[in-house]
């Protein structure tokens, strides 16, 4: 009787060096985080003041996501604007906003209107006036930043 446990524990043994990292590998979960690179660099720590509260706001993954290529795109299609006011520029956000996220977004992340109009405010002040080109490249900055930190 021994020496039939030791066969089938020998057996055990060979089979599971041939056989063992598979059966572990299919057994095992992973939590697989898929790490999303939009290409933009690391914002300026003026910038990252500033924005990097986004992250705790935002807390759903796929929101996370599509808000921060919703803010890449607005930056990069406002770098080829003119000239606009703030009230033209908070017009154009908003409608894009509701055409790229329709209703997905409303009342999810209380905060979120408020922060951003408050990064954008800290850059052009309340009085209304056309956007200066170094207040445009500010926002600019600041919509990446958004967006380097939901990725990041």
């Amino acid at each position: 009787m021994n020496n039939a446990l030791f066969r089938l524990a020998g057996v055990a043994i060979i089979l599971f060096g041939i056989f063992g990292k598979n059966v572990l590998e299919t057994l095992t979960v992973l939590n697989e985080v898929e790490v999303v690179n939009l290409g933009l660099s690391q914002p300026s720590e003026n910038v990252s003041s500033a924005v990097s509260k986004v992250a705790d706001i935002v807390t759903v993954d796929e929101d996370r996501l599509s808000i921060a290529i919703f803010n890449m795109v607005c930056a990069d299609r406002m770098a080829n604007w003119s000239s606009f006011n703030q009230q033209e520029f908070n017009d154009i956000y908003v409608s894009a906003a509701k055409n790229f996220f329709g209703d997905s977004m409303r009342g999810k992340y209380e905060m979120l209107d408020e922060f951003l109009v408050e990064a954008i405010m800290e850059v052009t002040g309340e009085e209304l006036h056309s956007i200066t080109a170094v207040e445009k490249q500010e926002i600019i900055n600041r919509l990446n930043g958004i967006a380097w930190f939901l990725t990041n």
